[in-house]
């Protein structure tokens, strides 16, 4: 049994005073090491102090403030927050430096993964105070103006493995390195100013979490113990690009036991853009100036047959009218809902974010309060084109031997990118010195 549980501060193995994508440091290596303890892979958080600056000390002036010669508007995606800039996040057994879990695109994932399973009043409340998300652009803008901000993330949010529960460090020491994002990803500024030359760094960086000490019986036990096995989902992403109005993207996972897997836009020219929201997940537009695409049908296949879902999505009507895109909206959501169990409380998405349908307002067309602004969630859509490939067994299918397709068909279009995460389930075995992920 666990005899006490102790309290884990690391620093970085490559200390700095801060890092930063500019200066050319943007990785963050730490190192838990081999002892008779239990990691509690829940409680590990990744704590720093977040600074947005510009040339000769300007700061974003989001707000007017006094005594500051020289604002530009910065902004922050609200509902990634903190977490835009870890571009990439890998643990690995430390004394083998083999890699346990590897998940890239960080901020695409969580652009749909966090919004979709999480409520606006969380967002204002517990995730404001640790990660700077919230429902609205400003709100999030406003904390920038105040200089250096403590942020800390949980890295099982995103981590599947750490997730799982206790991990015995005598059999399994732990490598974690972080990946910092490119400026341009994490910032969007008005490009009328100067705030195209705004960077962030981080400083104050450390790693924090329980450890649980065994007991001297439980301490016998662990070493005595030759094989281990952990199951744990994670994330997998594959970029596309769509060029045409009716295309079947092809994705070759390469998994073999994919439970889901989801989708994303962004225009091409929005990736490491720091004049629009890299982040954004936008629809399908036309190419005229605010003006989306008509969607006719959507379907999901492996290899070459539709599947799950035998039937296309119809959504040429509702699409055509500007509603909601009901049929694609709750397959989404369910890529997403059924295998984040541990995020899923509520989403921030609804008929306002979709459509512009606003829903905060009296019989006469205006506000009920002066605060229905901040009440509300930004207007910008969260598209997700997702299927549950594995509604009954959650074993999840194999997809080594073929491909999963997304086709969309619909009037007009220019070319958009797709960002498709597949969660799949990973197994990690330990056997005296050999370490293993199969999937």
């Amino acid at each position: 049994m666990i005899a006490s549980t102790q309290k884990m501060m690391i620093t970085p193995l490559n200390q700095r005073s801060t890092y930063s994508f500019k200066n050319g440091n943007p990785i963050i290596n730490f190192q838990i090491g081999r002892q008779d303890a239990l990691v509690q892979g829940k409680s590990v958080y990744f704590n720093f102090k977040l600074n947005v600056v510009g040339p000769v000390g300007m700061v974003p002036g989001n707000l007017p403030l006094p005594g500051v010669t020289a604002n530009t508007v910065v902004l922050m995606n609200e509902r990634v927050g903190a977490w835009s800039i870890v571009d990439r996040l890998t643990i690995s057994e430390a004394s083998r430096n083999a890699q346990i879990e590897g998940i890239r695109d960080v901020g695409r994932v969580l652009a749909a993964v966090r919004p979709a399973s999480v409520s606006p009043l969380d967002y204002n409340s517990t995730l404001n105070n640790k990660t700077l998300s919230a429902t609205r652009h400003f709100i999030t803008g406003n904390l920038l103006n105040n200089g250096s901000l403590d942020v800390s993330l949980r890295l099982a949010d995103l981590s599947g493995f750490l997730d799982h529960g206790p991990i015995p460090l005598s059999q399994i020491p732990l490598n974690i390195s972080l990946q910092l994002a490119p400026d341009a990803q994490v910032l969007q500024v008005d490009p009328a100013h100067t705030g195209s030359q705004m960077t962030y760094s981080i400083s104050d960086v450390t790693l924090t979490g329980d450890l649980l000490i065994p007991d001297a019986d439980m301490a016998r036990k662990m070493a005595a113990q030759d094989e281990m096995a952990i199951t744990f989902d994670s994330y997998t992403n594959v970029y596309n690009v769509q060029n045409s109005t009716n295309q079947t993207t092809s994705l070759q996972l390469g998994l073999g036991a994919v439970k889901s897997v989801f989708t994303t836009l962004l225009p091409p020219d929005h990736q490491n853009n720091i004049t629009v929201d890299s982040f954004d997940t936008p629809n399908f537009a036309t190419g005229q100036p605010n003006e989306d695409s008509t969607i006719d049908r959507v379907s999901f296949l492996r290899g070459s047959q539709n599947f799950p879902i035998v039937n296309e999505l119809e959504v040429k009507e509702v699409s055509a009218a500007d509603n909601p895109l009901t049929p694609v909206i709750k397959h989404g959501l369910r890529s997403i809902g059924r295998w984040n169990a541990r995020l899923v409380r509520n989403t921030l998405m609804s008929p306002s974010t979709q459509c512009n349908v606003q829903s905060d307002v009296g019989f006469e067309g205006v506000p009920f309060s002066i605060l229905s602004d901040i009440s509300c969630t930004e207007r910008d859509p969260l598209q997700i084109y997702g299927c549950d490939m594995d509604s009954y067994s959650g074993a999840g299918l194999d997809f080594r031997g073929t491909t999963a397709g997304l086709r969309i068909n619909m009037d007009e279009t220019t070319p958009t990118g797709l960002h498709s995460t597949a969660i799949a389930r990973h197994t990690l075995i330990a056997k005296g010195q050999q370490i293993t992920v199969v999937s």
